[in-house]
This record gives C-alpha cells, structure tokens and sequence, in this order.
C-alpha cells in the first residue's frame, strides 16, 4: 500500500476574457481526498480561483480564502482535478490570480 501526494500550484497574471486549466491531475480509480485549497484572487466578482473535478465545481474563491478540511471523492481514472483561473468575466486588462491544491491517494 501506498499513499501518493499530489500538488497542483498556479500564480499568473490572467488576461481578460480568458481561463487557464493548464494545473490538472487525473486520480487513479478509487477514493481520493483533496487535502487543502488555496485561493488567491483579485476581490473582484469577475475573477475567481476555482477547483473542478469531473466537469463539477467544487470549490472556488472570489477573494482570498483556504479549504483545510479534507474533501473525499472517488475516481475514475478518467476524470480529472483542475486548478482553474477564471478572468472569462472581466471586462479589461489582466489579473493576478493563484492557488494550490493537496492531493491524497492512497494506491494498492
């Protein structure tokens, strides 16, 4: 049995009307726990630090703000966890945004 740690980690300067999703990990099948989230966006309604797993919103953050109370979910070993920011509302220029997230699996 082992466990297998997973970091996902982005901090860019996002341009307006785009999205980048380039952080991403496909879990093994079976039980996973996202162990903690980390968000730093702009304090701005049209910016935003997002987690998706499977096509399905999780977790995100408008501002600055942290998960540490695990999350479990179940893989498939298709669908995958993505770190996503969000500038696709903002209407000029660009933001800063970032975040990061902790993986658990635990493999036989």
């Amino acid at each position: 049995m082992a466990v297998i740690f997973t970091e996902l980690e982005l901090y860019k300067d996002i341009t307006a009307g785009t999205t980048d999703s380039s952080q991403f990990v496909v879990p093994a099948a079976g039980v996973f726990n996202i162990l903690c989230i980390e968000g730093q966006a702009a304090f701005d309604m049209n910016s935003a630090v997002e987690v998706w797993f499977g096509g399905a919103l999780v977790w995100f953050t408008k501002g600055s703000s942290s998960m540490e109370r695990p999350k479990e979910f179940v893989g498939d070993g298709v669908k995958k966890v993505e770190l996503r920011l969000d500038a696709a509302d903002l209407v000029s220029g660009s933001v800063y945004l970032g975040g990061y997230v902790k993986i658990e699996q635990v493999t036989v």
